[in-house]
C-alpha cells in the first residue's frame, strides 16, 4: 500500500512540476511561431522582390534584344552602304572622288595648275617690253565613267584668253587597244607630248614650232610587248603648226598621224643593264593634203615671231612631217632629243604682172632639232614627269627641295626658196634661228616649282642679216616662272 502511495505521490509531483513549467513552454512556442511568421513574411517579401526583379530582367532582356536587332540592322545597312558609298580623298596629286571599289567604276579628279611668268629682255629684239603675265591657268577635270570610259576636260585662261585645250573620251576595254575621240595632243613632237607643267624649260624649244599642238580627231593607241612599245594612229582635222585654238575643220581634207615609241630594255630581265632601262626611242609622222588654210608663224623661246609668210600665201598640196626622237634618264641625269622635218606645198599670193611665178605652188621644207640635258643636284631620279623631292623644302626643318640644272641647244631652218618664190619677205622674216639656253629649276615639293632660264637666239638670213632693212639682232632674255600645280 505504501508503494502505491509513493508512486501516486511521485506522479503528482511530476504533474505539478509539469504544470509549473507549461507557461514557459507555451511562451517559448509562441515566440518561436512569431519568429517563423516573420521569417515567412521576409521570405515572401524577398520572393516578391525577386519576382519584380525577374520581371525587370525580362524587360531589360527584351530591350537588349531590340537594341541588338537594331545594331545588327545598322551594321548590315552600314555594310551595304559601304559597298556603294563614295571615297573622298585629297593628296598632292589633287582632289579625288571615287566609287566604293576604289574608283574602278567611277572616279572624278579635280586638279590643275597656274603659271606666273616674268620675261625680262636684254636685247632690242623682243616681242614686247619686259613683263609679268599669267602664262597658263588651267583647271583640269578628269575621271572614269562606267569603268571603261575615261574623260578629260582642260581649258586655259592664261594671257587674257579662254581656250579649250583638252576635251576627249578614252575607251579602254583592253590596254593594247584603246580608242580616243575629241580634242587632244597630236602624237608627233616628243617635247610637245610632254605635260606642260613638267617641262624642264619655261618655254618649248624650236622644233615645237613645226608640229601640231591640239587637234580634233580620233585615234587608236595602246601598249604592246609588255609595255615596251607604245603606239598611236589617228586621223585629225588639219591645223597650222603649234596651234591649239582651232575647234573646227578647215576643209574636207584630214591629216593622218602616227607614232611608235619603244623602251626596249624595260623590265626586270634587263637588270644587269639598268642604265638603259629608261632609254626610249621612236618615230612619228603625219601626212595630209592641205588646201587654202592659214599658214604658220614661228616664234623663239622668248616668244618673238621671227618668221611669218607673206599675206596671201596659202597651203596648196601635200604636207608631211616626220620626227625621230629619243629620251634617256639614268639616276640624276636626263637627256631628250628630237629632229623634225616639215615639208609643205605652198602657193604664193597672186600678183599678176609682177611675178611670173605668182600663184604657182612650191614645196618648202623646214627642219628643226633640239638636244636638252638635265641633272638633279639633290640626288633624285631624273624623269620626264613631275619631280618628287627627297626632302620637301622646309625652312624650319632643313629640307632643301630638289634642285635641277638644265641646258638646251636647238635650231630651226626654213628653205631659202621662201624668199626666191615670194613666200616671205627678207626684210621682216629670218628663215633660220639658232638658240641655246641654260636654266635652274627648284622643286619646293611636288606641287610648287620655280624656274629661271637664260635664252639666247641668233637669227640668220633674210631679216637675220646685218644688211637687212629691219635687221634682227640676237634675242637675249631671262625667263622666270612660279608654278603651282595639284
Amino acid at each position: 500500500m505504501r508503494r502505491k502511495f509513493k508512486a501516486v505521490q511521485a506522479a503528482l509531483e511530476s504533474l505539478a512540476l509539469l504544470m509549473s513549467a507549461w507557461p514557459a513552454v507555451a511562451l517559448a512556442q509562441a515566440q518561436s511561431m512569431f519568429q517563423m511568421q516573420q521569417q515567412i513574411e521576409q521570405l515572401t517579401k524577398r520572393v516578391e522582390d525577386l519576382e519584380r526583379a525577374n520581371q525587370q530582367l525580362h524587360g531589360l532582356d527584351r530591350q537588349v534584344q531590340v537594341i541588338d536587332r537594331k545594331i545588327e540592322a545598322d551594321q548590315t545597312a552600314a555594310r551595304e552602304s559601304a559597298k556603294t558609298a563614295p571615297i573622298v580623298s585629297v593628296s598632292q596629286a589633287g582632289f579625288f572622288l571615287n566609287s566604293a571599289d576604289g574608283g574602278k567604276t567611277f572616279s572624278l579628279h579635280l586638279g590643275g595648275y597656274a603659271q606666273t611668268d616674268g620675261r625680262f629682255y636684254l636685247s632690242q629684239t623682243k616681242p614686247s617690253g619686259s613683263e609679268f603675265l599669267m602664262r597658263r591657268v588651267r583647271p583640269i577635270l578628269e575621271g572614269t565613267v562606267g569603268q571603261f570610259y575615261d574623260f578629260r576636260i582642260m581649258p586655259d585662261f592664261g594671257q587674257g584668253t579662254a581656250v579649250l585645250y583638252d576635251a576627249y573620251t578614252d575607251i579602254h576595254y583592253l590596254p593594247e587597244f584603246r580608242l580616243r575621240l575629241g580634242k587632244f595632243r597630236a602624237p608627233v613632237g616628243l617635247e610637245q607630248l610632254q605635260i606642260t607643267r613638267d617641262l624642264k624649260f619655261v618655254e618649248y624649244a624650236l622644233p615645237t614650232d613645226l608640229v601640231p599642238n591640239r587637234d580634233i580627231g580620233v585615234e587608236i593607241h595602246g601598249d604592246l610587248l609588255r609595255q615596251r612599245m607604245n603606239y598611236e594612229v589617228g586621223i585629225f582635222n588639219q591645223i597650222p603648226d603649234n596651234t591649239a585654238t582651232v575647234d573646227g575643220a578647215n576643209g574636207d581634207a584630214k591629216d593622218f598621224e602616227a607614232r611608235v615609241y619603244f623602251h626596249p630594255f624595260a623590265g626586270a630581265q634587263f637588270a644587269e643593264i639598268s642604265a638603259l632601262e629608261r632609254w626610249g626611242v621612236g618615230i612619228s609622222g603625219t601626212y595630209g593634203d592641205t588646201r587654202a588654210t592659214t599658214i604658220d608663224t614661228y616664234k623663239s623661246a622668248g616668244q618673238f615671231t621671227f618668221f611669218k609668210y607673206n599675206t596671201g600665201v596659202v597651203a596648196a598640196g601635200p604636207r608631211y612631217r616626220y620626227s625621230p626622237q629619243f629620251d634617256w634618264s639614268w639616276r640624276s641625269l636626263g637627256l631628250l632629243g628630237e629632229y623634225i622635218q616639215n615639208t609643205q606645198r605652198l602657193a604664193p599670193p597672186v600678183t599678176p604682172g609682177k611675178l611670173a611665178y605668182a600663184g604657182t605652188p612650191r614645196t618648202i621644207s623646214t627642219q628643226a632639232w633640239q638636244l636638252q640635258a638635265s641633272y638633279l643636284l639633290t640626288g633624285e631620279d631624273e624623269t620626264l614627269a613631275a619631280v618628287q623631292p627627297r626632302r620637301n623644302f622646309d625652312p624650319m626643318g632643313g629640307g632643301l627641295g630638289a634642285w635641277e640644272l638644265v641646258a638646251r641647244g636647238d635650231q630651226l631652218m626654213i628653205d631659202n626658196d621662201v624668199y626666191n618664190y615670194g613666200l616671205a619677205s627678207k626684210s621682216t622674216a629670218a628663215n633660220e634661228a639658232l638658240e641655246w639656253s641654260l636654266g635652274v629649276n627648284w622643286y619646293l615639293n611636288r606641287n610648287v616649282k620655280f624656274q629661271l632660264d637664260y635664252e639666247n637666239t641668233t637669227f640668220r638670213y633674210g631679216a637675220g642679216k646685218a644688211t637687212a632693212v629691219n635687221a634682227l639682232t640676237a634675242e637675249s632674255a631671262i625667263l622666270s616662272r612660279m608654278q603651282l600645280s595639284f
